[in-house]
C-alpha cells in the first residue's frame, strides 16, 4: 500500500518534469506509454483511512475528556484533532487530483505542439511596458503579473502573423472597516483576484507605419474614455465604447462588416477589449482560447494515447481569426 503510493508519487513527479522538457509530441507519447509501468494509476486510499481513523479517535477522546473534566489540555486535543483533520483532507484531495492533472498537462502540451505554439518566458513582455501602451493592463492596485505567455502564428491567406497569447492576473486590495472585540474600528485588507486573457499581434506593417491610437471596448472597467465618432449601429453604441486619436481613422476601420463581427464576437468573448498602439491587442475574460476537448486520460491509457496521436485544432482561436484578419486588412 505505502510502497505503491510512493512509487506512483515518484512516477508522476518524474513524468511532470519530463513534460516540461519535452521538445516534440513523440516525447509526450513516450511519457504517456511509460505510465504502463505502474498500475493501478491511482493512489491506495487505505493509508488516509488509517490516518483519519486515528484522528477521529483523538477527537472522540478529547471531546469526552473535556466534557468530563473541562480542562484546557483536553480542549487543546479537541482543537488539534480538528486541525489535523483539515490538513489531512487538503492533502488527500490534492493527492487524488495528481493523476488527472498529469493527464491534463500531457494533453495541453500536446495541443501546443499540434498548433505550433510554444511556451516562453513571461518576462519577454514585462507588464510595466505593456501598461505604458495599453489601458488593458491598467488594472489591479496591488499586483499585476503575466503567469503564462505563449507564442504562435495565425494564417491570414498567403502569409502568417506571429502572436503572443497572454494570461494576465491582477489583484485589487480593498480595505474594509470592522469592529474589533473591543468595539473599536479597525481596518482589514481583502484581496480580489482577477484574470484576463488575450492576443497581442505585431505585424511588420504596424511597426513601420505610425497609425493613430484606437480602442474599442465592451469592458465596463475601461469605458470611461469617449470618442466623438461612433458607427451608426445602435447595437454597437449600446455595447461598445470607442476612443481614437483621429476620427476619420476609426471611420475607416469600422466598416459594417467589422461592426457586425465585433457584435458577434463580443457575445462569445466576454468583456472584449481591442486596442491599437503599434501592436494590435485583443483581450477578454474567456480562458479557453488555447483549449480543445479532452475525452480520455491516463486511466484509459490506450484511448488517451490514440487521442494524443490525433491532430487537434483550437475552436475558439478559429472563431476569432476572421475578425483579426479583417481588422489587419483594414489597418493596411
Amino acid at each position: 500500500m505505502i510502497q505503491h503510493n510512493r512509487l506512483l508519487w515518484r512516477k508522476i513527479t518524474q513524468a511532470s518534469e519530463k513534460i516540461d522538457q519535452a521538445q516534440s509530441a513523440q516525447e509526450l507519447l513516450k511519457i504517456a506509454e511509460s505510465m504502463r509501468e505502474i498500475t493501478p494509476l491511482q493512489f491506495d486510499r487505505r493509508d488516509y483511512l488509517l490516518y483519519f481513523g486515528a484522528d477521529l479517535l483523538l477527537f472522540i477522546t478529547g471531546f469526552f475528556l473535556y466534557r468530563e473534566n473541562g480542562e484546557g489540555f483536553f480542549l487543546f486535543l479537541l482543537m488539534l484533532a480538528l486541525f489535523i483533520a483539515i490538513i489531512l483532507a487538503i492533502r488527500f484531495y490534492r493527492r487524488e487530483k495528481l493523476p488527472k492533472q498529469l493527464s491534463e498537462k500531457i494533453f495541453y502540451r500536446d495541443l501546443l505542439f499540434d498548433n505550433q505554439i510554444t511556451s516562453i518566458d513571461p518576462n519577454v513582455l514585462p507588464v510595466n511596458d505593456l501598461l505604458q501602451r495599453f489601458r488593458e493592463f491598467d488594472r489591479g492596485n496591488y499586483r499585476r503579473e503575466i503567469p503564462e505567455l505563449l507564442k504562435g502564428s495565425i494564417d491570414i491567406g498567403l502569409t502568417s502573423i506571429p502572436f503572443y497569447y497572454f494570461h494576465f492576473h491582477y489583484v485589487d486590495e480593498e480595505v474594509v472597516e470592522e469592529k474589533g472585540s473591543d468595539e473599536k474600528p479597525k481596518n482589514r485588507k481583502i484581496y480580489h483576484h482577477y484574470h484576463r486573457y488575450g492576443l497581442l499581434l505585431a505585424p511588420k506593417f504596424l511597426k513601420d507605419n505610425e497609425l493613430p491610437l484606437l480602442q474599442i471596448t465592451a469592458d465596463r472597467y475601461l469605458k470611461e474614455r469617449k470618442s466623438d465618432y461612433l458607427p451608426a449601429s445602435l447595437a454597437f453604441r449600446k455595447r461598445f465604447s470607442l476612443y481614437t486619436s483621429e476620427q476619420h481613422f476609426a471611420a475607416k476601420i469600422l466598416i459594417p462588416t467589422i461592426v457586425e463581427q465585433l457584435l458577434t464576437q463580443s457575445e462569445e468573448f466576454k468583456n472584449m477589449n481591442i486596442e491599437l498602439n503599434q501592436q494590435l491587442l485583443i483581450a477578454f475574460d474567456n480562458r479557453d482560447l488555447i483549449h480543445a476537448q479532452q475525452n480520455y486520460d491516463l486511466q484509459h491509457l490506450d484511448a488517451f494515447i490514440a487521442e494524443l496521436q490525433e491532430k487537434r485544432e483550437l475552436p475558439q482561436l478559429q472563431k476569432i481569426t476572421p475578425l483579426i484578419k479583417n481588422l489587419l486588412f483594414q489597418l493596411k
